[in-house]
């Protein structure tokens, strides 16, 4: 399902945005204006086919058309959600994990009390 693929990038995108949105963006954007140029020569050449008393035709290249957009769309999802999957995994980026300041470590330790304090 191309929900899941979707959703794959969003929630990945949300353990880093600030990297991850550029990420999605450089694959995004190009395609989606590809695919708004496209679409309207596939209109316009559709609404002629039409005037040629063609609507047969007309309607199977739309479907064909919009077939093949929603295909690559699911496509380019998939890729798109395994390569940010596999840079920002857990929180990390390319594998390596982000500096923090000792204030995570303060917030969970306060937050656990005792239970996660090292014994001395």
């Amino acid at each position: 399902s191309g929900w899941w693929n979707e959703a794959i990038v969003q929630q990945t995108a949300t353990i880093n945005y600030a990297s991850a949105i550029k990420d999605i963006e450089a694959v995004r954007d190009p395609k989606m204006e590809k695919v708004y140029r496209q679409t309207a020569v596939a209109q316009d050449f559709a609404a002629s086919l039409i005037e040629l008393g063609m609507e047969d035709v007309a309607i199977e290249y739309l479907t064909t058309y919009a077939n093949n957009t929603a295909e690559g769309w699911f496509d380019t999802y998939k890729e798109l959600g395994e390569a940010l999957t596999t840079k920002y995994m857990l929180g990390n980026v390319n594998m390596r994990v982000p500096a923090r300041s000792d204030w995570w470590n303060d917030i969970i330790l306060d937050n656990m009390g005792d239970k996660l304090r090292p014994e001395n």
